[in-house]
């Protein structure tokens, strides 16, 4: 689900339109950096419990 949100936020980004993609594919990076962490996190926390 975070994956395809995110998908759909870099759709709407054009590449290369204005010079502007490369601050918000950043953004997208450490988001799903961030998800991808926080999931890993609850797995973690699912997999003791």
């Amino acid at each position: 689900m975070h994956v395809e949100v995110t998908i759909d936020k870099s759709k709407k980004l054009p590449k290369g339109a204005n010079g502007r993609g490369r601050p918000p594919i950043l953004l997208l990076i450490s988001c799903y950096r961030v998800t991808n962490y926080y999931s890993l996190k609850i797995i973690f926390v699912i997999i003791p419990a």
